[in-house]
């Protein structure tokens, strides 16, 4: 099965939020630093149509990494034996949003954080995948750590 994920301007999809303990909430500015490489321990898909599919792509192997610096993003997947989907783009964040433009959409991708220091949720963007078929808009879970 073959992800498109994150490439398309027409949608964009969720990071669903998951517990940061002691303290986690929504980020405020400078609450700590963004920048940095983030390495994801869940990438969850929900489809928007049937919000019953749901897929985890670090549960069946994939690789996720969001490095942030100053003003640039690099998003990479990388599914098991295959080379990685790298996407690439500029970030802004204010108060408990962050918004990642990639280059050649027109569709930003706006995602409220979740933050307890090292750890962090992305709730919010609208994204494609395909969930073994055409690729169809999905709500993505991102949670990763530094």
């Amino acid at each position: 099965m073959k992800k498109i994920a994150l490439l398309a301007p027409a949608a964009i999809a969720v990071f669903a939020a998951v517990g940061c303990g002691g303290g986690g909430g929504p980020a405020s500015p400078g609450f700590p630093l963004l920048e940095g490489t983030w390495t994801a321990i869940k990438a969850e898909y929900v489809s928007v149509a049937d919000p019953v599919r749901t897929v985890d792509i670090v549960a069946r192997g994939s690789t996720v990494s969001l490095v942030l610096r100053e003003s640039t993003f690099t998003l990479m997947i990388t599914d098991p034996g295959e080379a990685p989907e790298v996407t690439v783009g500029y970030w802004t964040a204010s108060g408990a949003t962050l918004t990642l433009s990639p280059v050649g959409t027109t569709t930003p991708w706006v995602f409220t954080i979740y933050q307890n220091w090292d750890t962090m949720v992305l709730v919010g963007a609208h994204v494609l995948f395909a969930f073994g078929g055409s690729p169809e808009e999905a709500i993505l879970t991102l949670e990763v750590y530094q």
